[in-house]
This record gives C-alpha cells, sequence and structure tokens, in this order.
C-alpha cells in the first residue's frame, strides 16, 4: 500500500468513526436509518460483486426485503421466522417466473445477499434496542475497530508469516496475533468505561471471542472476494475499497456481543 493509499485510509477513518460514533449514541430513528443505509447499499455492493443485475427483478426484490428484515430488526425481531420465510417463498416464485437456463444461482446469490449482509446488520438494531444497548453496541463497533487497526499495522511493521495466503496474502500471524491482545484489552477496558457490568476475565474472554470473530469476518469476505475474482467489493470508502471491506469484521463480531450480552442476562 503506498502513502496515498494509506493516507486516505486514516482519512476515511477520521471522518467515518466519529459519523459512526454519533449514530449509535443519537440512536432512535437516527441510528436505524443509518443502519438501513448500510443495509441496502451493501446488498446492493453484494449483487454486483456476484454479478447480477441490481434492476432486475430479483435485484429489486432482494432490497425491498432488506428493508423489511431492517424494520423486524427495529421492532425487536418479532416476526422472524415470518419474514424469512416470505423472503424464501417470493425470491423463489420470482426465481422461477423469470427463469431461463440458470434460474439456481441468481436466486441463491439473491437470497445470500439477504443473510449476508443484511441479516447480520439487523443485529446492531437488535442489540441497540436492548438495555445499555448504545454501550453495548459502541463497545462492538470500537473493540472491533482496535483489532481491525492493530493487526493492521502490526503487520506491516512485523509480519513475517503469512496466515493464509490464499485467500489474504496482506494477513500475517503477527498482526492476528497483535490484533487479539488489542481485542482483549480494548473489551476490558472499554466496559469499564462504558459502565458495562462484566467480570475482569469475562471482558477478556469476549474480547479475545471478538478479536477471533474480526479476523473470521475479515476472512470470510476476502474469500468471497476470491471466489468471485474481485479485489475491492466496491469502491465507495477511499483506502477502504467497498462498505464490505469495512463491515466485513463487524458483521460478525456484533453477532458475538449480542449473544453474550444475552447469555449475560444483561
Amino acid at each position: 500500500m503506498t502513502r496515498t493509499d494509506l493516507g486516505r485510509r486514516v482519512a476515511s477513518a477520521v471522518v467515518g468513526v466519529p459519523l459512526v460514533v454519533l449514530a449509535i449514541w443519537l440512536g432512535g430513528l437516527w441510528f436505524l436509518a443509518a443502519v438501513l443505509a448500510l443495509a441496502l447499499l451493501s446488498v446492493a455492493e453484494f449483487q454486483r460483486m456476484v454479478g447480477l443485475h441490481l434492476r432486475s427483478p430479483l435485484g429489486i426484490l432482494s432490497l425491498a426485503l432488506a428493508g423489511v428484515i431492517m424494520a423486524n430488526a427495529w421492532q425487536g425481531g418479532d416476526h422472524t421466522l415470518p419474514v424469512l420465510t416470505v423472503a424464501l417463498l417470493l425470491s423463489l416464485s420470482l426465481g422461477l417466473v423469470q427463469a431461463r437456463a440458470n434460474m439456481g444461482l441468481p436466486w441463491a446469490l439473491s437470497l445470500v445477499s439477504l443473510l449476508y449482509p443484511a441479516w447480520l446488520l439487523g443485529y446492531f438494531l437488535l442489540l441497540r434496542g436492548a438495555p445499555q444497548g448504545r454501550e453495548w453496541v459502541l463497545l462492538a463497533v470500537l473493540c472491533t475497530f482496535s483489532v481491525d487497526t492493530v493487526a493492521y499495522f502490526a503487520g506491516r511493521a512485523f509480519g513475517r508469516h503469512k496466515m493464509v495466503p490464499r485467500i489474504s496474502p496482506g494477513k500475517s500471524w503477527e498482526g492476528t496475533g497483535a490484533g487479539l491482545v488489542a481485542g482483549a484489552l480494548a473489551a476490558l477496558v472499554l466496559a469499564r468505561l462504558l459502565g458495562l457490568e462484566v467480570a475482569a476475565l469475562s471482558g477478556l474472554a469476549l474480547g479475545l471471542a471478538l478479536g477471533i470473530a474480526a479476523v473470521m469476518g475479515d476472512l470470510a469476505e476476502s474469500g468471497l472476494k476470491r471466489s468471485f475474482q474481485v479485489k475491492d467489493a466496491g469502491h465507495l470508502i477511499p483506502g477502504h475499497g467497498g462498505l464490505l471491506d469495512r463491515l466485513d469484521s463487524l458483521l460478525f463480531t456484533i453477532v458475538v456481543v449480542y449473544y453474550y450480552r444475552a447469555w449475560l442476562g444483561a
């Protein structure tokens, strides 16, 4: 990565991180609008990445259903099973109506675009609506940023041993290890600062789990890009690529924090 690319990456973070924190802090319709926008843009980005046509009936239906998924999450996820059932039946029916020789693959990919990323983004709304939801979402986001940032810079400085070069050539064991340590410490510190009742050992365990989830989320998205032979999911964020290139870790870590909180009964 050149100095120019690094500068763009830092500039995007300087602008983007405060906006993300502000949306989480404000909550309410502001947060709903932010997550809904991310969901629609991410679904569109995913479909472009895998070669689907956004203006096709399946593409339009996927965007509409992504909005329904967000609305369901905003209401607490009370209608999860009906929403998924309707999404499955509608998308399959529409796929049959417009079927040509290869109906199966476009239909499957359009359905996947609802599960990843739209369905996972819904966890932001579910968690934000829980008691102390603002604090829990902030912990998830800031801890993930800590993992990604430390892993990136440590990998550039000290990375010698490639982790999975066929999937992510830039990821090293040294950088990943530094990111896991950063995640554990960040979770412990943030839990205290945000007033969350998390025991020290439990906080360290949460941070380690978040670090692992962040790495897996990053590798999962890298694997998808490799499968469809694209370098970046998109070009929306200077220095980072597309939205999915920035959200990949968060899509996994938000789920970990959601169920960790549920396990605590907090």
